[in-house]
């Protein structure tokens, strides 16, 4: 046999060695001694940082940017040599900002060179990542359970998980798994219960049933045993809980009582529980909770798409409400509160509702991947307040569902204990150290404590309020006031209520209960609505001002049109008639920009202000009205010039709308200004942003006026012409423009009036 013979022939071709590598799905790299790459076979350019050609002579250092690869990769070549046998290891490589993981084997060469061969593994390991991520995580959940749980592989009868709390029955996990019942019962009783669930498991049917054990303890308990078949595929798993009812058979009827308690609380409450993954932008809620329909279980049976949600909501809201929900999905605040206006039965009637949030955060990495929150009707909001005096002995505290969902709306149970003068609730909301720790689930304050944090303005009120209470003078309270509210050390508006529920053999109070609720949105919103009732009134003092004025505006053009007209019929004098047919004009243009601006604020009222967008060259519109300014300036102590401009500016926007609004500028400075200068301009003032401006050196503004100058019928000289509307109805266009308009003032010196206008340049 020649030496190129082997078992399976003759030693292959060079083209058979090339197929062969090619259809190797390996990378093979061959390192030199000093860690050069000298070949690179079956190349893989997703996973090279250079061309295959450019990747012959380049050294790890060159090959590998990330430190720590590059050092396990060059230390794993150098055992290669040292131990001259194969190595096998994995290793991650970033390779053109991408992420790839590589199982790696290296083999010794001739020439003490080292071959590698690379199989990507990145797909693999992620999901093996993840995996194990989903395994620790539901491992963790599964333990969080605050009883018993185990879960058994019925395809195998033998249990795949067994929490820290099962060890009840005498055995550990580490016993348990791989194992079945004989470890924790008889055999014969093992028997029965594998072929129980036999049965389970062939029906596909659950099971709820009260059975007695010897637990380790080595007393007998009776166990409330509830068991879930779970099937994926050919898996089956039955997953089994156990609650130690041994003390709870006496206080079934009470248990039916407080679950019932709790559906009429939800009920009272109408308070609709809902989820929001941030990732597929989706609110998860039931369906019937949604619709007002409350049963004993939630089933998280309906995904609104967010666009859904935004567009039931009341336009005037919209902005808003997306801004409150941007800040909390983007961490800026863990909690939000707000209130708006929605449709979301779809029938044409939008209603008050108020929305309370929170973050929820993955377990593992503490990233925010979920919100939580309620929503309610604010006009129920009412109602439940009297539910809750009617109903005040179906609220349980002790219920942690019920606290939960109250919390989260900021209502909060709350008891007091006549006898030794305590409070207790549910939640620290006192801010006491003898309320650091809860107690049985419950926080402590003392009465006297309590008062000491209201208010001052309230506190001897709400002290008399509760001694009265307390020594059953009178039998129920409902006050609102000022107090220091969780663990913040702000004052908070609280409604509170409070009803003798309880006396004593002697006829004297023994227990009170009653109810606490945030109310201070609602006290904000009564001051807004007062701000803007005054607002109001102010407007319509003014537009009766503004209308006894305008006589006096339109008849001074009136006289001066008519009394020249006049005495133009009767002047041959060239010169006159020349100056007076100017005074005409200027008393026309005068008079037609008084009732343009009536007009203009008509329509602003009516909500009818026309808005026709085009294309506008900037540059071009900013030449016409410099050649318009011109024909108006009449006094030549004062100058006007374009001061800057873009080389190009065109952009989609209303043109007739910014040349009123710069105009008003203009003739504003015109006015004001007796000598100096009047400048235009507008440049770029950040990479969206145009900045238009008009500078003046005339007489300024005072500084306790500069916050007037843009209300409607503001005369900041009552001597100069005009209706005090300019200033406003450009307010009002910028805003309609999407941009922003201001002044810069100094008393004597001059103003500079300015707007911006969102820049989207065209071509």
């Amino acid at each position: 046999m020649s030496e190129y013979s082997s078992t399976f022939g003759t030693k292959p071709s060079v083209e058979m060695q090339e197929a062969i590598l090619a259809a190797t799905p390996n990378m093979m790299i061959i390192f030199d001694e000093s860690y050069h790459l000298v070949s690179l076979l079956n190349p893989i350019l997703e996973h090279i940082p250079y061309p295959p050609e450019e990747m012959i002579g380049k050294t790890l250092e060159e090959l590998i940017e990330e430190p720590e690869s590059k050092n396990y990769f060059q230390e794993q070549l150098q055992k290669t040599r040292e131990e001259k046998a194969p190595r096998y290891f994995d290793i991650y490589l970033p390779v053109k900002n991408i992420k790839y993981f590589f199982d790696v084997h290296t083999a010794l060469l001739p020439n003490n060179q080292v071959i590698a061969f690379m199989r990507d593994i990145t797909d693999y390991t992620l999901r093996k990542t993840e995996t194990e991520k989903l395994q620790l995580f539901l491992n963790r959940v599964l333990e969080s359970i605050e009883f018993p749980i185990s879960i058994k592989d019925m395809n195998t009868e033998r249990y795949i998980f067994w929490s820290e709390r099962s060890a009840i029955f005498g055995r550990t996990a580490e016993e348990m798994i791989g194992n079945s019942e004989e470890l924790i019962t008889s055999e014969e009783r093992a028997r029965q219960m594998q072929e129980f669930d036999r049965k389970l498991a062939a029906g596909k049917t659950s099971y709820q049933g009260a059975e007695k054990f010897i637990l380790s303890d080595n007393l007998e308990h009776t166990l409330l045993i509830t068991k879930h078949l779970f099937t994926e595929d050919n898996v089956k798993w039955l997953v089994c809980t156990a609650l130690d009812i041994s003390n709870m058979q006496k206080q079934q009827e009470e248990i039916k009582s407080l679950t019932q308690k709790l559906i009429l609380a939800l009920n009272i409450t109408k308070h609709a529980l809902w989820m929001y993954d941030i990732e597929e932008q989706v609110f998860i809620t039931n369906s019937l909770q949604l619709k007002g329909i409350y049963r004993d279980t939630l089933e998280w049976d309906l995904k609104i798409p967010m666009a859904k949600f935004y567009n039931a909501i009341h336009p005037d809201d919209r902005e808003r409400v997306t801004k409150e929900f941007n800040n909390l999905i983007r961490g800026k605040v863990y909690r939000i509160r707000f209130t708006f206006r929605a449709d979301f039965r779809h029938c044409g009637n939008y209603k008050w509702v108020e929305i309370n949030a929170l973050q929820k955060e993955d377990g593992a990495h503490k990233n925010t991947n979920r919100l939580i929150g309620t929503s309610c009707s604010i006009d129920d909001y009412k109602r439940l307040e009297t539910s809750l005096r009617d109903a005040k002995e179906e609220l349980e505290i002790t219920n942690s569902s019920l606290s939960s969902v109250l919390s989260l709306a900021n209502v909060l149970p709350w008891d007091c204990d006549v006898p030794s003068l305590t409070f207790s609730c549910d939640y620290d909301i006192y801010h006491h150290e003898d309320a650091l720790f809860a107690i049985d689930g419950k926080y402590y304050c003392k009465v006297e404590k309590y008062i000491n944090s209201i208010h001052p303005d309230y506190r001897e009120h709400m002290r008399d309020v509760f001694n009265e209470l307390l020594t059953g003078k009178r039998k129920e309270f409902h006050e609102e006031y000022l107090v220091h509210w969780y663990n913040d050390r702000e004052y908070e508006w609280v409604n509170k209520q409070g009803t003798v529920y309880e006396y004593d053999s002697t006829g004297k109070p023994k227990t009170i209960i009653g109810s606490s609720i945030v109310i201070t949105e609602r006290k904000q919103m009564e001051q807004k609505l007062l701000h803007a009732k005054e607002q109001a009134e102010e407007s319509n003092r003014l537009k009766s001002a503004f209308l006894a004025n305008m006589s006096h505006e339109i008849r001074t053009p009136l006289n001066s049109i008519v009394g020249f007209s006049e005495i133009l019929a009767m002047t041959e004098d060239e010169t006159e008639r020349q100056e007076y047919i100017k005074i005409i004009k200027n008393n026309n243009n005068l008079l037609l920009q008084l009732i343009n601006d009536i007009l203009d604020l008509s329509k602003i009222e009516a909500g009818t202000l026309e808005f026709v967008y085009s294309k506008v060259d900037i540059n071009s519109l900013i030449e016409e009205i410099a050649q318009a300014t011109l024909l108006k300036m009449i006094n030549p102590d004062v100058t006007f010039s374009v001061e800057e401009r873009l080389p190009q500016c065109i952009i989609r926007t209303e043109r007739n709308r910014i040349f009123q609004v710069i105009n008003n500028f203009i003739t504003n400075a015109i006015k004001f200004t007796h000598q100096g200068s009047i400048k235009l301009g507008y440049r770029l003032s950040s990479p969206g942003t145009l900045y238009f401006y008009v500078s003046d050196t005339g007489c300024g503004i005072a500084p306790d006026k500069k916050e007037k100058v843009f209300g409607r019928f503001i005369k900041l000289n009552n001597f100069a012409q005009g209706t005090g509307l300019g200033l406003a109805i450009s307010e009002t266009i910028i805003s309609k423009l999407g941009g922003k308009i201001g002044v810069n003032s100094e008393e004597g010196k001059g103003s500079t009036f300015w707007f911006t206008l969102p820049y989207v340049p065209l071509k």
